[in-house]
């Protein structure tokens, strides 16, 4: 997969992305340069990538040249745990987009990402991973998935959800488990 903006050798804001939209429209691109018509579609995804894959699912399945068969979300970032400070909160981010690069106090590491400590030391380590968000990239993802929650309904495949066992810092998992009901998946 492609690194996107701000992440990884791609030129931008580090752990900024101004609109997931543009994320999961550049997913659909990559998806359709390399699969055939006739192939069947298993996406998956973890924490921003599951968002991305619902996205898709709900928003731009039609602009996809293959079917999509199911989905695997694992750990999907519907709902961040991290609140923003009060005053934030009252500013509309959008009308000023100054503020959207503002980086936020949350650092992510590799023993919350990952339950290996080898995984989680390379996450650490590794100068291309963006380990923080902006504001602009927490209010994105705290409207998508608000809105994606709302959907859950109306996603008519098989989904797996796969949640990190015991206590996520960053991800809601109550609010995961409430939406694979809504879809119908039973137990999480």
């Amino acid at each position: 997969i492609p690194d996107y903006p701000g992440h990884g050798k791609s030129n931008g804001t580090r752990g900024h992305l101004s609109n997931l939209d543009f994320l999961a429209l550049d997913l659909v691109d990559m998806i359709n340069l390399f699969a055939k018509s006739e192939a069947d579609l298993l996406l998956m995804g973890k924490g921003l990538g599951a968002l991305c894959s619902f996205k898709i699912i709900h928003s731009y399945h039609h602009l996809l040249q293959c079917r999509i068969k199911g989905s695997i979300a694992i750990n999907p970032a519907l709902k961040m745990k991290w609140t923003i400070p009060k005053f934030l909160q009252k500013i509309k981010i959008q009308k000023l987009s100054a503020l959207t690069k503002l980086k936020l106090p949350f650092q992510i590491d590799g023993l919350t990402s990952s339950q290996l400590s080898v995984d989680g030391l390379a996450f650490d380590q590794d100068p291309l991973v963006a380990h923080g968000l902006t504001l602009g990239s927490f209010s994105e993802m705290q409207r998508l998935g608000a809105k994606l929650r709302t959907c859950s309904y109306y996603i008519d495949l098989p989904v797996l959800i796969i949640l990190k066992n015991g206590n996520d810092s960053i991800f809601d998992q109550g609010v995961s488990e409430l939406f694979a009901r809504g879809l119908g998946a039973g137990q999480v």
